[in-house]
């Protein structure tokens, strides 16, 4: 379990778990999933929360062994309603955060045949303006690589 929170503590920009996979790789070789949500839940780098409970047994249901989560907004805010109201829900590091966490998965699914997954899980509530910019660059650099399966659940 890891976290990398802002000096203050009031933005998570990434959430690490790394598992035992179900499906025998090798436990010194990474295979991520990268979820991109909403707004970072009360989860950090000692305990869970019910998202990402369900976000690691998705991930081991995919025979994956780790996950990596960022957010559209880095505010540790679980009520999205609230999460706008804040003066700055992104946080300054954000979109450097999201760069570097599908760098780092993008290195690793070199053990499998399989691309890097990729989920998109912001809902609805994630069409904000300054939202939708990152959403569209992320998406533009997709395009370009072409090396990544994304998914929508629900």
């Amino acid at each position: 379990m890891d976290a990398c929170l802002s000096e203050c503590g009031k933005y998570r920009y990434v959430l690490w778990r790394r598992f035992q996979a179900s499906d025998g790789l090798d436990p010194d070789c990474l295979n991520p999933v990268v979820f991109i949500m909403l707004n970072p839940s009360k989860a950090d780098n000692k305990k869970n929360d019910p998202t990402m409970e369900r976000v690691e047994r998705i991930t081991e249901d995919w025979g994956r062994n780790s996950v990596l989560v960022c957010n559209l907004s880095a505010y540790i805010e679980s009520n999205s309603d609230k999460l706008f109201k804040v003066n700055d829900p992104f946080g300054p590091d954000n979109e450097k955060a999201i760069d570097w966490t599908i760098n780092f998965a993008r290195r690793f699914p070199k053990n499998t045949s399989t691309e890097l997954k990729v989920v998109c899980a912001w809902g609805t509530k994630g069409c904000r303006p300054h939202c939708r910019k990152i959403i569209d660059e992320f998406i533009d650099k997709f395009k370009e690589k072409r090396d990544t399966e994304l998914w929508c659940l629900g």
